[in-house]
C-alpha cells in the first residue's frame, strides 16, 4: 500500500546503510517508492524515526535512479518502454509491474513529473532512458526536458 509507513526496522537498516554510506564518502541514501505520495510518507517517517533515535535526518541527500522515456505522445512513449523493457529484461517484464520506474510521455510530462518529485523532497535525480534508441533519448533530454529542469535548479544525472 502506498501509504503504509515502513516499519521502524527497515527505516533503522536504511539509517545503518546511510551510514556506512557517508563513512565511504557517498553521502547519500537511495529508496524504491512508488509515487511522490509514497515517497513523503517515506521522507516523513524517516523524520520521525531520526528524533526517535536521536539521529539527524537532515544529513540525508535523496536521490531517485527513474528510468524514462521521451515520446511525442503518451502513447508513443509507452510503447517505446515496453519494446525497451521486454528486450532488455524479458523475464522481469512478465513478473512484475515495472510502470514506476520513471516518467514516460511527452517532455512537458517528463517535466511536470520531475517538478512533483522535487518538490516531495528528491534532492537529485539520476537517469536512465528506456528506450532502444539512447542516443535519441539522450538528445531529446538534453533539448526539450533538461534546460526547463536545470532553470528551476533540479539536480538532474543523465546516463544510460
Amino acid at each position: 500500500d502506498a501509504g503504509a509507513r515502513p516499519s521502524a526496522e527497515k527505516v533503522a537498516e536504511m539509517m545503518k546503510y546511510n551510514e556506512a554510506l557517508q563513512k565511504a564518502g557517498i553521502p547519500h541514501v537511495f529508496l524504491e517508492t512508488e509515487g511522490a505520495h509514497h515517497w513523503r510518507v517515506w521522507r516523513g517517517y524517516l523524520r520521525d524515526v531520526a528524533v526517535e533515535t536521536g539521529d539527524d535526518a537532515s544529513r540525508l541527500v535523496i536521490s531517485y535512479q527513474v528510468t524514462l522515456n521521451i515520446g511525442d505522445s503518451e502513447a508513443a512513449a509507452r510503447a517505446a518502454f515496453g519494446d525497451y523493457i521486454g528486450r532488455y529484461y524479458p523475464e522481469l517484464s512478465k513478473a512484475m509491474d515495472l510502470s514506476n520506474w520513471g516518467p514516460v510521455g511527452t517532455p512537458e510530462q517528463i517535466i511536470e513529473w520531475f517538478r512533483t518529485f522535487a518538490k516531495a523532497g528528491v534532492d537529485h535525480f539520476i537517469c536512465r532512458f528506456g528506450s532502444l534508441d539512447q542516443f535519441g533519448q539522450v538528445d531529446r533530454f538534453a533539448r526539450d526536458v533538461l534546460p526547463v529542469l536545470r532553470a528551476e535548479g533540479t539536480s538532474i544525472v543523465a546516463g544510460r
